[in-house]
């Protein structure tokens, strides 16, 4: 991302309406409305490059993904630490819209491994923070999340789950137990 009219260039951190947070290349977040900002792809950035260059460029967009995703689930945790009900340790709403700002340009693939990626990394959580019941809640669709879900989950020798109450979820929740040694 560059930006109309200075010598600036940088990656999108968030978007929020017409304003948009960027890192500038020293690192530093500056917010510009989006009309001042030009999009540049990574083959216009680093032109024609050998095949080293472009890797090199690839990992870059990793690196600032990888960053956008940690400060989204900050933001998570402090919404869904208040939500959750008196006998559940965490509540996860992994409904797309929840944990991402814009699904614009994703494909379906895109958006389940970017919701299974999320679960995982929020499972993990639960067992660092010694959480013993979670729900998530992932709706009912055409049920490929939640079996991507327990095809995850059968990996771990101390987890347990089952179909979250339905009066309070309906059937689209799942109920994990976390048994910690």
């Amino acid at each position: 991302m560059n930006v109309v009219d200075d010598d600036l260039g940088g990656v999108v951190l968030s978007i929020k309406g017409d304003l948009v947070v960027i890192e500038d290349n020293d690192g530093f977040d500056r917010e510009y409305h989006k009309s001042a900002l030009v999009l540049v792809s990574a083959s216009d950035q680093y032109g024609e490059l050998d095949e080293t260059a472009r890797f090199m460029a690839g990992n870059e967009v990793r690196r600032d993904t990888l960053k956008k995703v940690k400060d989204v689930d900050s933001q998570l945790k402090k919404k869904f630490e208040n939500r959750k009900a008196p006998d559940v340790d965490m509540e996860i709403d992994l409904h797309l819209h929840e944990i991402i700002d814009t699904e614009k340009g994703m494909s379906d693939a895109d958006k389940i491994q970017y919701q299974i990626s999320y679960f995982e990394r929020m499972l993990e959580k639960a067992i660092s923070d010694k959480k013993k019941k979670v729900v998530f809640i992932h709706g009912i669709g055409k049920g490929r999340l939640r079996e991507e879900m327990r095809r995850v989950m059968n990996y771990y020798t101390n987890v347990r789950y089952f179909d979250a109450d339905h009066g309070k979820y309906g059937s689209g929740a799942t109920e994990v137990h976390i048994q910690h040694i």
